[in-house]
Formats: structure tokens, C-alpha cells, sequence
């Protein structure tokens, strides 16, 4: 799923979200949601991933922290 997708996604149920600094660098991009504490990881598609938009991040990971 591209970023842009699922930011809006979370835009349209008023989910609250921000960038997560922390994982964000180079060619990664991380946000995370709140007040749900849900970090979603992006990336840029490697050479084996068929995608539409090789250069658009794409949902690598989407995890919640365990307190």
C-alpha cells in the first residue's frame, strides 16, 4: 500500500498520525498514529517488488509496541 494511501486512509477516519523521526531516514519513512501508538514503516520498492510507482514508499511494516 503507498504512503499516500494510507495516510489519507487514517485522514478519513480522523486518526490522528505523525512522523515518526526516530525511522524516519534515507529511504525509509515511518509515522506513527495516535493516540493508538501504531508505527507503520515505508519503503521504497526493492528491484524484486512489482509495483506501479517504483518511486513512491511503500507499507513495509505496521506494528503496535507492548507496553
Amino acid at each position: 500500500m503507498p504512503r499516500e494511501e494510507f495516510v489519507a486512509a487514517l485522514d478519513t477516519a480522523g486518526c490522528r498520525h505523525r512522523i515518526n523521526s526516530v525511522l524516519t531516514f534515507g529511504e525509509q519513512s515511518s509515522l506513527r498514529t495516535e493516540p493508538a501508538d501504531v508505527c507503520a514503516v515505508f519503503s521504497l520498492p526493492g528491484r524484486n517488488n512489482d509495483v506501479p510507482h517504483r518511486d513512491r514508499f511503500y507499507l513495509d511494516v505496521l506494528h503496535k509496541r507492548a507496553v
